[in-house]
């Protein structure tokens, strides 16, 4: 099994949670990510989070290095079961009002979408140990 180091940013903005739309290219199966991604060797996991989220959803956003929660879960996509470590953040947007960049992200990325905070327990049930991690970082607010 494939073990990937990601950084993801849980970022609030009036009672919203950003994330991106993606359809796995395999299952056809739709889901909404946090914004985040692998980490590249010449960048930090802050820098990560921030360049991942500029890149999935167009958003500038600051992360908080002192918020860092480490979870860690298996996910299938694109038939491929992964471990994944993800380093979760809080975020806040850099300018707030200011209109999304346009991305140019994988083709199954659908495109930026803020969520209710309510929505959060049926939207992130794919994955109880990272539900339980937004969970956490949104305790701590």
């Amino acid at each position: 099994m494939n073990t990937r180091i990601r950084t993801s940013v849980v970022c609030i903005n009036n009672g919203h949670i950003l994330t991106h739309k993606a359809v796995d290219p395999s299952s056809g199966l739709h889901y909404h990510f946090l914004p985040g991604g692998k980490k590249e060797d010449h960048e930090t996991l802050l820098q990560c989070g921030e360049r991942e989220t500029l890149e999935e959803t167009g958003y500038r956003v600051t992360v908080d290095p002192l918020s860092e929660l480490l979870t860690e879960y298996c996910f299938t996509w694109h038939s491929q079961e992964v471990f994944c470590k993800t380093y979760l953040f809080k975020a806040s947007l850099t300018q707030l009002g200011e209109a999304p960049l346009p991305t140019n992200d994988s083709s199954y990325n659908k495109g930026a979408h803020w969520l209710p905070l309510e929505s959060i327990e049926e939207t992130f049930s794919y994955s109880n140990t990272l539900l339980k991690g937004i969970r956490a970082l949104l305790a701590g607010n």
